[in-house]
């Protein structure tokens, strides 16, 4: 009878962990889908305009200091995203090698 029941939460516990590693990996994924929009929208001419208007930068201080921004957001989105992620998904390949 107790087996059964610690059965129940071994799966229940393997469950959550592929819940969490999925909504990880759909986060990491709509990052940078995210990233490659405002990307394209960096490169219109109109966009670089806007922000010369807003800020007293040259247009080539613009474009190199949206490019320091988009690099900063991509390692953000590793590290808070696909790093998690992984780490869930190498629990739950630990988590179902031990119970083999």
């Amino acid at each position: 009878m107790k087996d059964s029941g610690m059965k129940e939460m071994m799966e229940h516990f393997y469950h959550k962990m592929r819940a969490k590693r999925n909504i990880l990996f759909r986060a990491f994924l709509i990052n940078y889908i995210l990233v490659f929009l405002v990307w394209l929208c960096s490169l219109m001419p109109w966009y670089q305009n806007l922000l010369m208007h807003f800020m007293p930068m040259s247009g080539p201080q613009i474009q190199m200091y949206l490019m320091e921004i988009f690099g900063l957001w991509k390692i953000a989105g590793v590290v808070l995203f696909l790093v998690p992620a992984l780490a869930t998904w190498w629990e739950m390949h630990s988590f179902s090698k031990k119970e083999m």
